[in-house]
């Protein structure tokens, strides 16, 4: 009895494997295929140049995105996991 129930549960489970291996979709074969979405148009501000009186240049840019914890509204351990 015991070997009878191993063999219809190796049996169904052949089955099932095969029944979803027949409904995946094969892969495209040629990658030219593939549709690309257009990207988000990108057009950063010109940064602001300072000059050091030792020569060094540095440019500024203002951010425009913000940081998980990067204001003083939020706590340190709120993005802590």
């Amino acid at each position: 009895m015991r070997r009878l129930a191993s063999y219809s549960f190796v049996l169904v489970s052949l089955l099932i494997g095969i029944s979803i291996l027949s409904t995946v979709t094969p892969a495209q074969t040629d990658w030219r295929q593939i549709l690309i979405p257009p990207l988000h148009s990108f057009q950063p501000k010109q940064p602001k140049r300072i000059q050091l009186p030792n020569g060094m240049v540095i440019f500024l840019q203002r951010s425009t995105g913000r940081l998980p914890g990067d204001s003083c509204r939020e706590s340190r351990n709120q993005w802590r996991r």
